[in-house]
């Protein structure tokens, strides 16, 4: 059995809830998160869930969350040729913001990330699904709730 890091202590760390959402088919290379949302989840880990909605974001920096709490909505902003939701676990309690004012080379130097694993979900990959006990999701593959229709 594997320890997690989550406490019940998640807190805000980080937020950037301004950039535009881009066209379909266009990517913003300035904001490579676009808007986003860290949180630091315990023992020197953070979730960043990035290219969300435009005037989404429903927390601030040092607010408190627990599972399930709605933070934001899913958009298109940053990076990304179409809408779709990152997810990331890392070791820096910020997202990757305006490069053109940050330092790249500390944060590729102090930027790691860990897998992310769900359960109770169907997991569809290469057009065949399974009900895994732990997904561990590559590039491609799609998730769903295994209660839903």
């Amino acid at each position: 059995m594997t320890s997690s890091p989550w406490t019940s202590e998640a807190i805000i760390s980080d937020v950037l809830g301004r950039a535009p959402d881009a066209q379909i088919g266009s990517a913003d290379s300035h904001y490579q998160s676009g808007n986003n949302i860290v949180i630091d989840i315990g023992g020197g880990r953070f979730l960043m869930f990035a290219h969300l909605s435009p005037g989404s974001v429903q927390v601030k920096v040092g607010d408190q969350v627990q599972v399930g709490q709605q933070i934001a909505k899913v958009g298109n902003s940053g990076n990304t040729t179409e809408p779709h939701l990152h997810i990331q676990a890392q070791t820096i309690g910020t997202g990757i913001g305006d490069i053109a004012t940050m330092n790249i080379e500390t944060t590729i130097r102090t930027l790691h990330t860990y897998p992310l694993v769900f359960t109770d979900v169907v997991l569809t990959r290469r057009g065949s699904e399974s009900q895994p006990v732990n997904a561990d999701p590559r590039r491609g593959d799609l998730l769903r709730p295994a209660n839903a229709p």
